[in-house]
């Protein structure tokens, strides 16, 4: 049996931050020594991503960009706590992963009633209900379709997910399947 990629879709935070502006914060998230900043630079120019989206990114008046959830908010330094961090991908992770899927089945020419399995993959957060159920709400998927969650396994985690999707459709030679692959969050290249 062949297996073939039919559709793809992406979707991205509405506000980019630069790669070189990026690399600036990830000093202070990173807690990199004196000294080490221009090699973090450099890590990050290696990449030859030029921009990365963020649903944290705010746009404070006279500021060019700013991360709303950083640097932390508690007296103590240590941020927000993991509950806060998991609200705010619940509330925007679903969005971006029905929006993305959205655009695979439109440029696949299968039908959303036509899918029988769906696997999401995110290296981000966790919520309960996932962004699965955002997505079979959101195309009208059957209730009954099989439903497949890969998470907190960094980028990585996005073969993995590629791997169980290639077992359903193996498995059932009349699965129609689909996939949805939220990227790491806060900041998710968007111009590699």
């Amino acid at each position: 049996m062949s297996l073939a990629i039919l559709g793809i879709g992406s979707a991205t935070p509405a506000r980019e931050i630069s790669q070189a502006a990026a690399a600036d914060l990830a000093v202070g998230f990173a807690n990199a020594a004196p000294g080490h900043e221009r090699t973090l630079a450099a890590i990050y120019r290696q990449t030859r991503i030029r921009a990365r989206g963020s649903v944290l990114l705010e746009d404070p008046a006279g500021k060019p960009f700013a991360q709303s959830f950083f640097p932390p908010a508690d007296a103590a330094g240590g941020g927000p706590s993991t509950s806060a961090r998991m609200a705010r991908y619940a509330a925007e992770a679903g969005p971006l992963a029905l929006a993305a899927a959205r655009k695979a089945l439109a440029g696949c020419g299968v039908e959303a009633t036509a899918v029988t399995h769906l696997v999401t993959c995110s290296c981000t957060g966790f919520a309960n209900p996932g962004v699965d159920l955002d997505i079979v709400r959101g195309l009208g998927l059957a209730a009954d379709v099989s439903r497949t969650h890969v998470g907190f396994m960094g980028c990585h985690g996005a073969f993995n997910a590629l791997r169980v999707a290639e077992a359903f459709a193996t498995a059932h030679a009349s699965a129609s399947w689909a996939s949805a692959t939220t990227t790491r969050w806060p900041a998710a290249p968007s111009g590699a």
